[in-house]
């Protein structure tokens, strides 16, 4: 379960981002008006990518951003202010996908053959 505090009310009340829910399990990431969530909600075993507007963040509200497939594992999303990024698994290797904001589809960076992501 993750509480939320807002920045502009360091003093002000704690928000529940999604409430405890049996096998659910997700991590955040904000950006702009909303959150980027990871995931294993509507049984995605290996994880996906979702989206839920600020005010809006029960689960019935989170929107699919990469469509889950069963052979990719996503592990992390990592905001910055133009850029979205994923640290996932497929086919046995570890790879970072990256998107502009605002952009649909995601690039896969580059690495050399000798490197070794975690």
């Amino acid at each position: 379960e993750i509480s939320l505090l807002s920045a502009d009310d360091p003093r002000g009340e704690l928000r529940v981002f999604h409430p405890k829910t049996k096998d659910l399990e997700y991590q955040v990431d904000h950006h702009s008006d909303g959150f980027y969530v990871v995931t294993n909600a509507a049984g995605a075993v290996n994880f996906q990518l979702m989206w839920t507007p600020e005010h809006k963040t029960g689960v019935e509200n989170w929107t699919p951003v990469l469509p889950y497939q069963a052979s990719r594992r996503v592990s992390a999303v990592k905001t910055f202010q133009d850029f979205v990024v994923l640290c996932i698994r497929e086919d046995g290797n570890s790879k970072i996908l990256y998107r502009k904001v605002g952009e649909q589809e995601f690039k896969e960076a580059k690495m050399p053959e000798s490197a070794c992501l975690g």
